[in-house]
């Protein structure tokens, strides 16, 4: 009988944690197929600046969305894509 090793790469478990969670899950899906600024999407999603800043951070971090500051707004663009069956990090 073989044995098959499975490596697991504790940053796979971090992205599908934050994924899972219902606002940050939906700065993923509002952002996939177009820029949004923070303050937009915390109007969007009846959240606060800072709390909205937060998950835009650490979504960041983990390599989710790409940030870039034009003057005072930070825009936010998913670096995932929800296809019918599927998910997919660009």
């Amino acid at each position: 009988m073989n044995k098959e090793t499975i490596i697991l790469d504790e940053r796979i478990f971090k992205k599908i944690k934050a994924m899972g969670k219902k606002k940050r899950f939906a700065i993923l899906w509002l952002t996939q197929n177009k820029e949004l600024t923070v303050t937009d999407l915390s109007k969007a999603l009846v959240l606060a600046y800072t709390k909205c800043t937060t998950y835009v951070s650490e979504l960041h971090k983990l390599g989710l969305v790409s940030k870039r500051k034009e003057g005072r707004q930070v825009f936010v663009k998913s670096k995932v894509l929800f296809k019918q069956n599927e998910i997919v990090l660009t």
